[in-house]
């Protein structure tokens, strides 16, 4: 009796996958192929449809009994993918390839839907099945050819494309690698209008903080998409993999306007159907909210328990904060507080009222409270790239610096680690600390300490400096929202 086993994968979700076995066992018996673990009429065409490959390629099975099992539970919907990873337990188990031993068979994924000639096809999400695989554990693929044109290279795995099993008879397959490829956005422009007081906020990008804009006046948000478009950081091989999960190809990061109207199954979907949410379809991207206040208060509350736990949990699936979180808001409700070229009409019981559902929710679990206004700068090319390179360096240090974590930014470390990655660079940076945020909360302290941090990765300080705990409390320091609307006219005779 001669056994041979190959390994697969089985997709039970869009992100989940699990590692299965394919075992072939030739014994003495009547000749014929066997398929356990799946349906008898699945079993039985799958069969015929093998013998014909073998056949059709001048292959002799032996004269024995094959019988190949599944495992380790009936399926009970065969993907058309697993037909290489079938064929290659049975082609093997009585035939030896240097190639595909025992020793190393394990390393390999074979992927692809076989036709009765033996050529190999692809099929639907095939970049996903790669990545989960890899993820799994495999590092060699053998994949069809007519998925390559369409096929992002994914890093650190080996892969051979071909168009027919002849191929593996013949040992003419050749692997490709890709190591260390950084998928880099191509990111310029010859010059950019940028509201000037976005400028201040940049440096926090590198850190993932979610920062809360008061508008002094309403911006375009479009044109506030497309310009922080240029300054996001660089995908990540983590994030890359994730991506070629939902997408098969990767352009840029998602970037995405959620108008005041949307609903919650929109946002985040349900158990069945978060798949067509707005949040899974745009993960690890940009995502700006019109005007938080003016949501409604399932949102705030959902966006409240987001921040604060850091994850959505679906029936089978968890959906992590990955996003850059951008809210807006204007100062009232016609707009015009704090404004001194117009005249407010709001009274101060409407203004807090505005603000009370952002105040009591929301207050607490955004990292920066910073006020903007309408007037543009235009930064040259070298400026643009500039900063972009200052990003791009301060995400890639804390890479490095949470590679044993399950975390990637400054703005997702617990408050348990807060003094392993936010130290402070001397004495006199520790002292101006205590003397100077001894007044706060714990959650502002660690809210505090993690902006500085990403603000001395971004001016390349290997630890907190002084000028980075100021700049800090002022971004977290909160305007305040609720003062005496001032009155700019004031009428004495009553004929006016």
């Amino acid at each position: 009796m001669r056994t041979f086993t190959v390994k697969s994968l089985l997709v039970e979700s869009p992100y989940i996958a699990r590692k299965i076995s394919i075992q072939t066992v030739i014994r003495k018996g009547i000749p014929t192929i066997k398929i356990l673990g799946i349906s008898n009429q699945k079993s039985l065409d799958l069969s015929i449809k093998l013998q014909t490959i073998f056949l059709c390629n001048h292959i002799s099975l032996p004269y024995e009994s094959i019988q190949t099992n599944i495992s380790p539970s009936l399926i009970k919907n065969y993907p058309s993918y697993l037909d290489l990873s079938l064929f290659m337990s049975i082609y093997l188990s009585f035939n030896e390839n240097p190639i595909f031993n025992e020793n190393h068979i394990e390393e390999f994924l074979f992927l692809g839907e076989l036709t009765l000639l033996g050529e190999l096809e692809t099929f639907d999400d095939i970049t996903s099945l790669v990545v989960q695989g890899k993820q799994l554990g495999f590092n060699k693929f053998i994949i069809p050819k007519n998925a390559q044109n369409d096929f992002l290279e994914i890093e650190n795995i080996e892969i051979a494309f071909i168009s027919h099993i002849q191929e593996i008879f013949n040992n003419s397959l050749n692997f490709i690698k890709k190591s260390n490829n950084n998928y880099k956005i191509v990111k310029s422009a010859a010059n950019l209008q940028i509201p000037k007081k976005l400028l201040d906020v940049l440096p926090l990008i590198a850190g993932k903080h979610s920062i809360f804009f008061l508008e002094k006046q309403a911006l375009n948000k479009v044109e506030i998409l497309n310009t922080l478009k240029y300054f996001l950081p660089d995908i990540t091989s983590k994030e890359k993999d994730a991506f070629l999960l939902v997408h098969k190809k990767i352009i840029q990061r998602p970037t995405i306007i959620i108008p005041n109207n949307t609903t919650k199954k929109e946002l985040i979907g349900d158990k069945k159907s978060y798949v067509d949410s707005i949040l899974y379809k745009n993960q690890f991207g940009l995502i700006i909210i019109e005007n938080i206040n003016l949501l409604n208060k399932d949102l705030i509350f959902f966006y409240k328990s987001f921040l604060e736990n850091q994850s959505i949990n679906y029936y089978n699936f968890t959906l992590r904060n990955s996003f850059w979180n951008l809210f807006f808001s204007l100062p009232c409700p016609c707009g015009n507080h704090l404004i001194s070229r117009n005249d407010c009409i709001c009274s101060q019981k409407q203004i807090i009222s505005f603000h009370q559902k952002f105040n009591l929710y929301l207050k607490d679990v955004i990292d920066v409270i910073y006020q903007i206004e309408n007037e543009y700068i235009t930064l040259s090319n070298n400026q643009i790239l500039e900063i972009q390179e200052k990003i791009d360096y301060a995400v890639q240090i804390q890479i490095e610096r949470f590679k044993d974590e399950d975390f990637l930014y400054n703005s997702e470390i617990p408050i348990n680690l807060i003094e392993t990655y936010c130290k402070f660079n001397d004495k006199e940076t520790e002292e101006f600390w205590k003397e100077n945020t001894k007044h706060y909360n714990t959650n502002e302290l660690k809210i505090i300490r993690k902006i500085a941090q990403t603000l001395a990765d971004y001016s390349g300080n290997l630890r907190i400096t002084k000028n980075d705990v100021e700049l800090a409390i002022q971004f977290r320091n909160p305007i305040n929202l609720f003062e005496e609307p001032r009155i700019y006219r004031h009428f004495t005779d009553p004929l006016e």
